[in-house]
């Protein structure tokens, strides 16, 4: 989180790109500087343990309340200049939360599989194997690779939305087993 500094007013979630995600901070049509940094300084707080979830949402709860964004609020689009409404409420902020404290942990994952990389050669792609796993994240399920390979800089978890994928290091032992720690056959 505190490498994602930079706050950047946006309309959509589309209006950064994949890489931007990684540096900057912003909540999709949320225009007001102080409110991103507010959320975002809550978030960091709660990655760094100082915070619960609990207290983050009712303290965001209570600051877009007092700021007049609670509910549902009409906002233009600043490209098209469409009025469209947008919804702050306790699901969206649930996703906010989520969705932050994912990209937290899988930034402070990817620094920790590159310090063992020596030792844990290779990344195994693992989904929750339920009926929510999306088709294509199913279809990476125990894909296992170097953590070199070009794959992981476009299907490192967190994929999307309330993505529940993960990856898990692997050692050159497991991966010349062709088993997973299972005893299932490891997709190579």
């Amino acid at each position: 989180m505190r490498a994602r500094g930079r706050l950047t007013p946006t309309f959509s979630w589309q209006d950064l790109w994949e890489s931007e995600h990684a540096e900057q901070f912003t909540v999709s049509r949320l225009a007001r500087m102080d409110l991103l940094q507010a959320l975002r300084d809550g978030i960091t707080q709660s990655v760094a343990g100082d915070l619960s979830r609990r207290d983050w949402t009712r303290n965001a709860e209570k600051l877009l309340a007092d700021a007049g964004w609670w509910g549902i609020k009409a906002v233009t689009d600043p490209a098209t200049g469409e009025v469209v409404l947008t919804k702050f409420d306790p699901a969206r902020l649930k996703l906010i939360f989520d969705t932050n404290t994912r990209q937290a942990y899988a930034a402070g994952q990817w620094e920790r599989i590159l310090r063992t990389r020596q030792a844990l050669p290779y990344l195994r792609y693992i989904t929750k194997r339920d009926d929510r796993v999306r088709p294509l994240h199913a279809s990476w399920d125990n894909v296992t690779l170097p953590v070199d390979d070009p794959f992981w800089q476009t299907h490192y978890p967190p994929n999307g939305w309330r993505c529940r994928c993960r990856v898990v290091s692997v050692s050159q032992r497991e991966y010349d087993s062709g088993k997973t720690p299972g005893g299932g056959p490891m997709n190579k």
